[in-house]
């Protein structure tokens, strides 16, 4: 978000810093509208008054704050507003997994990190650790949006550890959606930071040996590797 803010506020500087327009004063005032918005949204103290003097210093040689130090002080900015973001997330995810517990039909394989909900039996034998099983899937966040999704084989030992956990004991055919913890998926890393991982997960077959490819189907297998 801060970077497309930051983006659009270059092109719009870049579009009417040479050109006379003559609409460039409302535009101007929409523009810190949405500028005035989105620090809003940041929740990161600023001063406005030096917000609107940086803006205005950009546009001049003799700028007090050389570009070194304007990239170290953005640098900084960024980093607190994804601490902020990483603290808001895990709250977020430790809140919704204590209420998730207690909806129907959802089972706690690990208290307050992982739990699931069975979509569809599956039948044969059961995953095991050493398995490289071909799952298909789709992961999200708790807001909705999509991070991945993907039909590809899975080594169980590679991927991320809360995945490991549920994939091991599924089924042939089975289908179940997951809510993993963050501190088992990807952490406070980027763009994740912190946020709850939420997978719907259909296992195609429990272990690929079991199947012979074709060497186009191993191919295409191998790019799609190692997706977590």
């Amino acid at each position: 978000m801060f970077k497309k803010l930051v983006i659009f506020l270059f092109l719009f500087l870049n579009l009417f810093s040479k050109e006379r327009d003559p609409d460039v004063k409302k535009y101007s005032e929409a523009l810190g509208h949405i500028i005035g918005k989105h620090l809003e949204e940041l929740d990161v103290e600023v001063d406005i008054k030096q917000v609107l003097k940086g803006i205005k210093d950009s546009s001049k040689k003799t700028a007090k704050m050389k570009k070194d130090e304007v990239l170290k002080n953005y640098q900084e900015l960024n980093e607190k507003i994804n601490e902020k973001l990483a603290h808001k997330n895990l709250s977020e995810a430790e809140q919704f997994l204590e209420k998730n517990k207690f909806e129907k039909d959802i089972i706690s394989l690990e208290e307050g990190k992982i739990q699931y909900k069975t979509l569809n039996e599956g039948n044969g034998e059961e995953i095991k650790s050493y398995n490289t099983p071909i799952i298909r899937y789709v992961g999200k966040y708790l807001n909705g949006k999509t991070f991945a999704e993907s039909e590809e084989l899975i080594t169980i030992n590679e991927t991320i550890l809360g995945l490991q956990k549920v994939l091991i004991g599924m089924k042939k055919n089975e289908k179940r959606i997951v809510y993993i913890h963050p501190s088992l998926a990807f952490g406070k890393t980027f763009p994740s930071l912190n946020s709850l991982i939420i997978f719907e997960i259909e296992v195609i077959e429990n272990d690929s040996s079991n199947i012979n490819f074709s060497p186009h189907e191993i191919a295409d297998i191998k790019n799609d590797y190692n997706t977590f």
